[in-house]
Parts: C-alpha cells; structure tokens; sequence
C-alpha cells in the first residue's frame, strides 16, 4: 500500500512565520504613527474652538473672557476633560486669551515637555498666533513651525 502523508513541513513552515515577522515588523511602526497622529490631532481642534470662542466674545463685548463661562465652549482644563492632553488658560479682559495644551503621555516623536497652543492678542487687528514644538511637525502640517502670526 502507499502511503501519503498531508501536512506540512518543518521548512513550510519556517518560511511562513518569516513571511508574517517581516510584515509585522513593517506594519507595527506605522500603526504606532498612526495612532500618535490621531492622539495628537485632538489639540488643534481644542485650540480652534478656543480661538473662535475668544474671537467671538472679543467681537460681541468688545473685551476678553475672564474665564471659560463666559466663552461659548466647554470649559477643557477640567482633568477628565482628555486622555492626551493637559488644557492650560490665561483669560483676562485686558491680556491675551490664551489655551496650551500639554501632553499626559510620551505619543510617538511628541515629547511630555512639548507644548502646544494658541494665543488670541486683544489689540487692532485681533492676531491669533499658534505656536507647538518641533517634535509636531510631522503630525500637525497645517500649523507650519514655530509660531505663527494670522491677521483676523
């Protein structure tokens, strides 16, 4: 009588888990990018409702917010507000209406000491200037580096 045998070899199989270590070891890094991307992408849109809260109270009293109830927004510097980020306020009617948000935790190039936030400067003209850190670059392409100036 024959015999056949079904299976697989020992090589088969060798080859196979190389094949699934080479597309891990591809796939794990961008998903790490991504995820830190999306983390990251919570703050702009923080600050941009924060910049159009100020402006709005600027434009319809004529002064600044003295605090986060007399803006149209979510006060965000509570602590269970974010996961990611630490939202920081300097409000006053007669200094500039400012939000920074600070990392909780390490998120990919993104450093816990790296900042990031906006600045509405009560004055002619009513700048709103966003600033971040280097390391935000990569993730934040609109907001450009450094600090930016942006006539409203």
């Amino acid at each position: 009588m024959k015999r056949t045998n079904k299976g697989f070899t020992l090589v088969e199989l060798m080859v196979v888990i190389v094949i699934i270590g080479v597309l891990a070891s591809l796939a794990i890094p961008k998903f790490q990018e991504a995820s830190a991307k999306a983390k990251v992408s919570e703050a702009p849109t923080v600050c941009g409702s924060f910049d159009n809260a100020a402006l709005a109270r600027i434009g319809e009293v004529g002064t600044g917010a003295a605090s986060f109830t007399d803006l149209v927004m979510q006060d965000c510097t509570s602590s269970d507000y974010s996961k990611f980020f630490t939202y920081a306020q300097s409000l006053g009617a007669a200094v500039d209406q400012e939000l920074t948000a600070s990392p909780n935790v390490a998120m990919g190039d993104v450093a816990t000491s790296d900042d990031m936030g906006t600045r509405v400067n009560i004055e002619p003209g009513n700048k709103i200037s966003h600033w971040q850190a280097a390391s935000y670059d990569k993730y934040l392409p609109n907001w450009g580096k450094g600090t930016t100036t942006a006539e409203e």
